[in-house]
């Protein structure tokens, strides 16, 4: 099974999806490689599936809304 090549900086489809990689979040977030693994790692929201490193955008919201006192 080939590895999905597709990925989109359009951050309205990207608000919508359960899962985005770590070059999709930085989109989202609009901050850089480094920044972007550590907020993932924070959030406990890195997932594995089928050996790729994916981010729940659920447990990044919800991360993003307790550091800003939401």
């Amino acid at each position: 099974m080939e590895k999905t090549k597709y990925a989109s900086n359009d951050t309205e489809v990207l608000k919508n999806r359960l899962l985005v990689t770590d070059e999709e979040l930085r989109c989202v977030l609009g901050v850089g490689r480094k920044t972007a693994k550590a907020i993932a790692q924070q959030a406990d929201a890195v997932v594995r599936v089928n050996g790729r490193k994916l981010n729940s955008m659920e447990k990044i919201r919800q991360y993003i809304d307790t550091v800003a006192g939401k």
